[in-house]
């Protein structure tokens, strides 16, 4: 046992390392000029030169990669151009809304998927087990951006039942009640996803 997680750990390392190169090449790829687009108006040859020196974008592709993975390492992400604070702070300012939604969603998820799943294998081949593979499917195939839409549609604006955006009411929010209301509809639309992992 300890040697199959010791291998699968090691495994985790090429497998990082190429997510890396990928991500990298990816933005690398993107057309225009990063230091064109932080300095809009002010984006004259010689500050656009500049920028791209202090920055490092002047150099060979591989040492760019090899700087942004020693910063990647080192927990530099970089400094956003836009808020003017390390992007670290930005990304850990939303970590905890992040992690609450996706826990949300896949205690949902799990939940329904394990019931749905329950009812197809007790009445297997019977007009339930056909229903909710029908469903499932259809989950599946609906775009989950349309089904957002819907959603916000029925629940928060014909209905008015439920918050359509922000994580607590905006005066006299914050209790476990209102987060929760606030989690339904964002955390909603991964059952028809997660479901047919249970009875595939």
């Amino acid at each position: 046992m300890r040697s199959f997680v010791l291998r699968r750990l090691l495994l985790m390392v090429p497998v990082l390392f190429g997510v890396t190169v990928i991500v990298f090449l990816v933005i690398s790829l993107i057309p225009g000029d990063p230091a064109k687009a932080i300095l809009g108006t002010f984006a004259t040859p010689e500050n656009v030169a500049k920028l791209n020196r202090d920055l490092g974008l002047d150099r060979p592709l591989p040492v760019q990669y090899a700087i942004w993975l020693g910063n990647l390492m080192h927990g530099d992400f970089g400094r956003s151009y836009i808020l003017h604070r390390p992007v670290l702070d930005e990304v850990l300012d939303r970590l905890f809304p992040t992690l609450l939604l996706a826990g949300a969603a896949l205690i949902l998820s799990s939940v329904a998927g394990l019931l749905l799943g329950i009812v197809a294998a007790i009445k297997q081949n019977a007009w339930q087990d056909k229903l909710i593979t029908v469903a499932v499917l259809i989950g599946i195939s609906t775009p989950s951006f349309w089904l957002g839409i819907l959603l916000i549609f029925w629940f928060g604006v014909r209905f008015a039942v439920l918050p359509v955006g922000g994580m607590v009411e905006m005066f006299g929010g914050g209790g476990i009640v209102d987060i929760a209301r606030h989690l339904v509809l964002p955390s909603s639309r991964w059952p028809q996803l997660r479901a047919r992992c249970w009875f595939a």
